[in-house]
């Protein structure tokens, strides 16, 4: 009988690790989906209308993720997520971020040049 016991809660132990097991969060992000002749504003509060404190430029890679909860950020605070990029921290709209793993996602690992 405490054999049995034992056995239950390991299984439910078991399953509660597995389903409570989060996504694999970048340390990085690269910007994607600003045109060109565009950047992406840095703000101080994660919405539209506060006030704006930097720019990040189109094509800019290895933005420090500093939000830290889930993949997305936006199950965070509504589509925005907070980043470092040169010395300004900030709130950024995070559809305009793609996570800096190695080979564009065919691995989970943090692209190495955000390391140098």
């Amino acid at each position: 009988m405490i054999y049995n016991f034992i056995r239950l809660i390991i299984v439910v132990a078991t399953i509660h690790t597995t389903a409570t097991a989060t996504a694999p969060v970048p340390d990085y992000w690269h910007i994607k989906g600003v045109k060109p002749n565009d950047t992406l504003s840095i703000r101080t509060q994660p919405n539209h209308k506060s006030k704006k404190i930097g720019e990040i430029p189109h094509d800019a890679r290895c933005i420090q993720n500093l939000t830290r909860n889930d993949l997305r950020c936006g199950g965070y605070k509504n589509g925005w997520c907070k980043v470092a990029y040169g010395y300004v921290a900030g709130w950024v709209a995070d559809k305009y971020l793609e996570p800096a793993w190695i080979n564009g996602g065919d691995s989970l690992e943090d692209d190495p040049k955000c390391f140098k």
